[in-house]
């Protein structure tokens, strides 16, 4: 017994179009993850803001586009502004703690009665300790 020859086209997934929210979020988690490399260094982290800050700007657009879509497409974008506000964020303390690290201790050096006080606390035994009586 044979079967009857018919049309029958097995079930296809429709291909995945590269919508231009997709393309938006891929450039911005693409800079959010060079501004995540960069943002764990004093001073030199700082070059992590701007690419961050430009992919804000990619996944902004990003939302806007898939806004006008029904929302399709949006998690790209989402993570990518994710990855750029945790870059900027770690840059700046980073960054600041360094720097404010680098203030006292400059300060330190600058001020011979603080040096002092700094260099007989550290002589004396008892730093940091509270006394009994």
């Amino acid at each position: 017994m044979t079967l009857p020859a018919t049309d029958f086209v097995p079930y296809q997934e429709a291909p995945v179009r590269n919508t231009p929210a997709l393309v938006l979020g891929i450039a911005a988690t693409t800079f959010g993850v060079l501004a995540l490399l960069f943002c764990w260094l004093p001073f030199v982290g700082t070059v992590a803001v701007p690419l961050a800050c430009v992919g804000g700007m990619l996944a902004a657009g990003g939302f806007i586009v898939a806004a006008r879509r029904q929302f399709h497409g949006w998690i790209l974008p989402a993570g990518g502004a994710g990855l750029c506000l945790i870059a900027i964020v770690v840059s700046v303390l980073v960054t600041g703690s360094a720097s404010s690290s680098l203030a006292k201790k400059l300060q330190l050096q600058n001020e011979p009665a603080l040096k002092s006080q700094l260099e007989q606390d550290q002589r004396s035994p008892n730093t940091g300790r509270i006394p009994m009586h």
